[in-house]
């Protein structure tokens, strides 16, 4: 009786501190790990009708969708605005949030792709990448049976943990959900360092003028020469995924827009571009291909923009995106 009790009492104090400390804890630090969290939390609590995402990954995390949404007002054309990016995010990736996101009755989902949005994500199983990304919501996953074919069962392990494993998974989180609790309360002083976590409403272009480098330059050029960005085969995880997500947008009644983003100077053949274009157009959607908008110079590093990059692209999306609007707009 007495190991039972034992049993009982340490289960009620680990739900007590895992509900009072640590989840408050996960939900509100700015980092990576809280990133499904509170994405799951923002697409449950939104589900009207009037609204467009944009989905892709790190290059389009600081796209400025306030100037988006008061560019269609100013054009009386209302609709709500959200970035949900996130680095790395291979299409495969996204499947963990497909359901949610189909739930959520967006009007539209604006979608960032490159080849390297498919290339780069063929090797792509990470657990680490994973745990960082989604195991801290692994109660809220809901994969259907084709999605979940698409990831090893080591992956699934991580992505579908049951509830006494998530608890133990974030108890080690403990500690610092108690240093920022007891720093919340005024009692210690603690420089935690701890950003605000992601609203998924970016009001700014970021102020980084770097300029990328002549050798990262030519170093990424002589890379895609030797094969890099080679893009020869059309049924890789990647490509399932992103025609799976294509699929279920429209089987409700979802309006996609693809948006080719922005990319440097680089040596790319054509059977490679015409491998990409197809998979493009065969979804049916408009695509818009701004890889060429943008020089060299408006890059901070081999692929993300810098700001004078991402104002312009920004001036860019709008410009398109007004026009879709208000086209879907006219029709209905």
């Amino acid at each position: 009786m007495a190991i039972i009790a034992a049993i009982i009492c340490s289960t009620f104090i680990i739900l007590v501190l895992t509900n009072a400390l640590i989840d408050p804890y996960l939900k509100n630090i700015g980092n990576d790990y809280n990133f499904d969290i509170n994405l799951f939390d923002f697409l449950e609590k939104n589900k009207e009708n009037n609204k467009m995402y944009f989905i892709g990954d790190s290059r389009g995390e600081k796209i400025n969708t306030v100037g988006v949404e008061e560019l269609l007002q100013a054009n009386n054309l209302s609709i709500e605005v959200y970035n949900l990016c996130f680095r790395n995010d291979f299409p495969r990736y996204r499947l963990i949030e497909l359901s949610q996101i189909l739930e959520s009755n967006p009007r539209m989902i604006v979608y960032f792709v490159s080849l390297s949005s498919f290339i780069w994500g063929i090797n792509d199983k990470s657990d680490n990448y994973l745990e960082t990304r989604s195991a801290l919501a692994s109660d809220k996953i809901r994969m259907d049976p084709y999605a979940r074919s698409l990831f090893s069962k080591r992956e699934l392990d991580i992505l579908e943990m049951d509830l006494p494993h998530l608890i133990v998974y974030k108890k080690g989180y403990l500690i610092p959900s108690i240093v920022l609790k007891l720093s919340d309360l005024g009692l210690i002083n603690s420089s935690t360092g701890f950003s605000k976590p992601r609203t998924f409403i970016i009001h700014k272009t970021p102020i980084n003028d770097k300029t990328a480098t002549k050798d990262v330059l030519v170093n990424e050029y002589k890379r895609s020469q030797s094969g890099a960005y080679e893009f020869d085969n059309k049924d890789t995880d990647q490509t399932k995924a992103f025609n799976y997500i294509m699929q279920r947008l429209k089987e409700r009644n979802i309006s996609v827009v693809i948006i080719g983003l922005p990319v440097i100077n680089l040596s790319i053949s054509k059977s490679s571009k015409d491998t990409f274009l197809n998979l493009i157009n065969k979804t049916g959607n408009p695509y818009y291909d701004l890889s060429s908008l943008c020089s060299d110079r408006e890059f901070m590093d081999h692929m993300h923009l810098n700001s004078a990059g991402i104002s312009k692209l920004d001036k860019k999306l709008g410009e398109i995106l007004l026009g879709v609007v208000r086209n879907a707009s006219q029709q209905h």
